[in-house]
């Protein structure tokens, strides 16, 4: 089995700038498995959305579009040498290697996944407060950060005026992603898939 080529980016590619025509398009979060909606609630189970949640800070996802709902299956499992290597960013003209099946990556298909609108996370507002201070805000941002074996993978990230809450320290980021952010992604997360379309060439070529 061949890893697919339409994840992995070409020396020729560019990363994607955010502008509004993003704002239609879906992100694809993988969960473990496929039981992931409460029977109480009829809505994602909240454990769901991360395992930790520290993992909010740079909450990973993947464009939907030439990233197709299979491909949420395929797992790198490689050394921790080769797995730092693929799931590393890519630089734009870096020509990449494909991973190797069971070698590199395998496919697990029982994992599920949800899916986020961006147009419904991008600039949106959190509160902030310090020392139960009113401060300002935390603001979404939606970024592509591509990786060496998949061009689609996009970061929700949260900002303040300070840069990037997710490299600040403090009880106050604690609380922003385990009740603000966890809370805003768990009220905002559908299960079907929704209707997509790719990513004009001319955006990222």
């Amino acid at each position: 089995m061949q890893y697919p080529k339409h994840l992995l980016p070409h020396k020729d590619n560019k990363t994607i700038v955010f502008e509004d025509w993003l704002q239609s398009f879906f992100l694809l979060r993988h969960t473990p498995d496929q039981d992931l909606i409460d029977p109480d609630t009829g809505k994602l189970k909240f454990n769901y959305i991360v395992t930790q949640s520290d993992h909010l800070r740079d909450f990973s996802t993947n464009l939907l579009g030439t990233y197709l709902r299979a491909d949420s299956k395929i797992v790198i499992r490689s050394s921790k040498e080769r797995m730092l290597y693929f799931n590393g960013l890519w630089q734009e003209n870096e020509v990449v290697e494909a991973p190797k099946f069971q070698e590199d990556f395998e496919i697990n298909e029982s994992r599920g996944c949800f899916f986020l609108c961006i147009g419904e996370l991008e600039g949106q507002k959190v509160p902030i407060s310090i020392a139960d201070k009113y401060t300002g805000d935390a603001i979404c941002k939606i970024l592509h950060t591509p990786t060496r074996s998949n061009f689609w993978h996009f970061s929700i990230r949260w900002f303040t005026e300070s840069g990037d809450a997710g490299s600040q320290k403090g009880a106050w980021v604690d609380r922003l992603f385990k009740t603000q952010v966890k809370t805003l992604i768990h009220q905002k997360a559908l299960y079907e898939v929704p209707d997509c379309h790719q990513v004009e060439e001319s955006y990222y070529t």
